[in-house]
């Protein structure tokens, strides 16, 4: 008698949520955007204890073309979730001695390639939640920022990751009914701490380091499912 009676109670729960449930699913939409950007850091780093000519300069040597996806769950005319992944290469200018038989030496430039990764999750605000065309949102949430490529990993720090904050302002245009070309800025701030491998100095420090703002303008093209 109980399991039935229990049985009978979820039945009646499941079918209380029904209308519930097909209100959300009519009002909630999913949208896959490809996006191309801009990854364009604007702070410094604070001076290291020790410096590297493998290693960016200033965060504004890292900057490139950005590519990525970016996905958004829209619960109804207000609110929504967005994900956003992109990364961008670049190519670190350094000065290295080259020793021959010639006295002293020279120097020689190198390149060492270096990738950002920048990966977001979002919570969405729509500012014109009655427009059926046009649509303008304002976004915030976590942000990941990992630096990597040749320029870290011969210097032994391998690839850091930094979790920060992300916020964004976007809007979105109507192509056709379910294309739409999308526009968006987004700003990213978290703490940067490159530090230096123990098998490197006796004494524990920094390559990089500082708060960093990193800006990745972008524009995409949303399928509408």
């Amino acid at each position: 008698m109980l399991k039935l009676r229990r049985s009978r109670i979820l039945v009646a729960f499941a079918f209380s949520l029904g209308p519930f449930v097909s209100r959300v699913s009519a009002q909630s939409s999913i949208e896959l955007s490809p996006l191309v950007g801009y990854y364009a850091p604007t702070a410094q780093f604070a001076r290291g204890s020790i410096q590297s000519t493998t290693l960016p300069e200033h965060p504004s040597d890292l900057r490139g073309v950005a590519w990525g996806v970016q996905a958004s769950l829209k619960f109804n005319r207000r609110f929504g979730v967005e994900v956003l992944a992109a990364v961008a290469n670049s190519m670190i200018v350094g000065n290295a001695i080259i020793y021959g038989s010639a006295a002293g030496g020279f120097s020689s430039t190198e390149y060492t390639s270096a990738q950002v990764l920048v990966v977001t999750a979002q919570a969405r605000y729509e500012l014109l939640p009655n427009f059926e065309r046009t649509r303008l949102w304002l976004s915030a949430g976590p942000g990941l920022v990992r630096h990597g490529g040749m320029a870290y990993s011969e210097n032994g720090v391998g690839a850091p990751v930094s979790v920060g904050s992300a916020l964004g302002v976007g809007m979105e245009v109507p192509i056709t009914r379910h294309l739409r070309e999308t526009a968006g800025l987004q700003l990213l701030l978290y703490q940067l701490d490159v530090k230096v491998p123990p098998n490197l100095i006796q004494v524990p420090g920094e390559f990089e380091s500082g708060l960093q703002r990193d800006l990745l303008p972008h524009i995409g093209l949303t399928w509408r499912l």
